[in-house]
């Protein structure tokens, strides 16, 4: 694999790694219980993350699958995921997009569910990381809700971003638990 790219999913892994064997310790029931009608649960929060996941990665194998002509990153992308990642790193809530938003969680999971079924995925992002040439570094292969075109290095940096926002909300959950 492309050693910036192995590096990003080296860190992905190990920060979902670190997580989950902190999680642990909390009931599935802890996990599945929401503070309040606003805030998701746990195993909500760690649904959005995957699905989000899941669902680019969909997307770009489905687009690949066309054999496209894609455009080259320039300043302008750059600069949209740069204000991207700024966006994330704010403290205010945002509605999730459309399709990887509570209307899409089960009701209720598991942690070893979650971890199983993310695990799979992960390994599967790192199967088509892997296997994509060298002509795609550097090239737009997808078009996120608000920055607009991303490249693989991207959406690799986005993921971890998302990540960190998310593992902060989560914590603050796992505070009002008691172990």
């Amino acid at each position: 694999m492309y050693p910036p790219f192995q590096k990003k999913m080296d860190k992905l892994n190990s920060d979902l790694s670190v997580l989950l064997k902190k999680l642990e310790q909390y009931s599935d029931e802890q996990l599945n219980a929401k503070p309040s009608e606003e805030v998701w649960s746990v195993l909500q929060g760690l649904q959005h993350l995957m699905l989000v996941e899941e669902q680019i990665l969909k997307y770009i194998k489905k687009k690949m699958s066309f054999n496209p002509t894609l455009e080259k990153t320039n300043f302008s992308v750059k600069l949209r995921r740069f204000l991207l990642v700024c966006f994330l790193r704010m403290p205010f809530k945002f509605k999730a997009p459309k399709g990887v938003g509570e209307e899409n969680f089960p009701r209720v999971s598991s942690l070893k569910e979650v971890a199983e079924k993310w695990g799979k995925l992960r390994k599967e992002l790192a199967a088509f990381l892997e296997a994509q040439s060298e002509n795609l570094r550097g090239k737009i292969v997808y078009r996120h809700p608000l920055s607009g075109p991303m490249t693989l290095k991207d959406l690799l940096d986005f993921y971890d971003v998302h990540f960190v926002r998310h593992r902060k909300q989560l914590e603050k959950v796992l505070q009002s638990f008691s172990v």
